[in-house]
């Protein structure tokens, strides 16, 4: 080509080496010496008016098999793998390195989308390498993704990790920034405790799909999540404090009991029934007493709820106040009472309960 043309040239330069492997062939004799392996040794150059300005190398290997074709095989070295040995070689990943040290990272993570497996990988590669210099690009990138070049993204940004997470974070505060929830999944699979809270302050978005996302990302946190998620039992909106007692029911951590046994008394009848949930998945006995002060609550949904936990718990303190509970008025009740008593099986209850099969209500005689 006239070089005169253009901007610069890009000189590959790539060297090659024919690999042989002896072979015996049962009938032809042992010892024949074949060509079926190849490895090349290649530069990258960039040069402006010929003079260069950038260079890198690479190196490929096509090792020889351990069997051959007598028919499909090559006993010249001309015809040894040399392509093989290229497309196994680091030549893409230099290349990706080159063009985004030159130009940013910008068109290396476009090349993310290319049709060739390959090509995809290794600058999936470049980037990672880059860390947080590729991560506003990738982020950018997020943004407009569909969902293929939106996993391939979020791959990258897990694998660059905490190098990523500032960005990350400054992101997700961004109020332009419209999806949020690959955000919380990147940074919940990282791992960083600097995205707790963060991520916990996202529960009070209205959006539901952005909560759950928040509370099953929150939880991979475990035990660092507990004072953050303690903390949340506070905030003013209902919304939060119920994610959160959930979320800490799932967590498992005891220092959770005490909060969500004052959370019991909560004024949103929502998160009361939440708390209590929480208690009977953390299987603690100190929230027994609580549970069974909660069967007086205004509401019949905690009420049903408070019932439905003591019997799981299978503490035989609940046992009275069980059998009082088959006085509700209301049936669902009145059956999950019955229920909770089977599971304790105290014999206190059983003459109460025969008592019930005369009740003229089928559900509860078949309860």
């Amino acid at each position: 080509e006239n070089v005169g043309e253009y901007d610069y040239t890009v000189k590959i330069e790539v060297k090659g080496q024919a690999l042989s492997q002896e072979y015996s062939f049962l009938g032809v004799g042992s010892g024949t010496t074949y060509y079926t392996g190849a490895s090349i040794n290649g530069k990258i150059i960039l040069e402006l008016s010929d003079i260069p300005f950038f260079k890198t190398s690479f190196y490929g290997i096509k090792n020889p098999p351990s069997t051959i074709n007598m028919q499909l095989e090559s006993k010249y070295p001309s015809g040894a793998p040399f392509w093989k040995a290229m497309e196994s070689s680091s030549f893409l990943y230099e290349f990706a390195r080159m063009i985004a040290e030159i130009y940013g990272p910008s068109p290396v993570v476009a090349a993310l989308m290319d049709a060739d497996i390959n090509v995809q990988n290794q600058c999936a590669r470049a980037l990672k390498t880059m860390g947080a210099t590729a991560t506003p690009d990738l982020i950018s990138a997020l943004k407009v993704a569909d969902t293929t070049y939106q996993s391939k993204i979020s791959n990258i940004l897990i694998d660059i990790g905490e190098a990523a997470v500032d960005q990350l974070l400054a992101t997700m505060e961004d109020k332009s920034f419209n999806d949020r929830k690959n955000l919380v999944f990147i940074l919940g699979e990282i791992g960083d405790p600097r995205a707790i809270e963060p991520m916990i302050a996202l529960l009070e978005n209205p959006d539901y799909q952005i909560q759950n996302v928040v509370a099953e990302n929150v939880k991979k946190f475990s035990a660092e999540a507990v004072d953050p998620l303690i903390a949340a039992l506070k905030k003013s909106d209902p919304d939060v404090r119920k994610k959160a007692s959930e979320i800490l029911g799932d967590i498992g951590d005891l220092r959770a009991i005490e909060p969500l046994i004052i959370a019991l008394k909560d004024t949103n009848s929502d998160v009361r029934i939440c708390a209590a949930q929480a208690l009977g998945k953390l299987q603690d006995h100190r929230a027994v007493e609580p549970l069974i002060v909660s069967l007086i609550d205004k509401d019949s949904n905690v009420r049903k709820n408070s019932v439905e936990i003591l019997g799981a718990l299978g503490d035989s303190r609940a046992v009275e106040s069980l059998i009082f509970e088959l006085n509700e008025i209301d049936p669902s009740i009145q059956i999950c009472a019955v229920e909770a008593l089977g599971k304790i099986a105290d014999p206190r209850a059983i003459d109460t309960l025969i008592t019930k099969l005369q009740d003229p209500d089928t559900k509860i005689q078949n309860a």
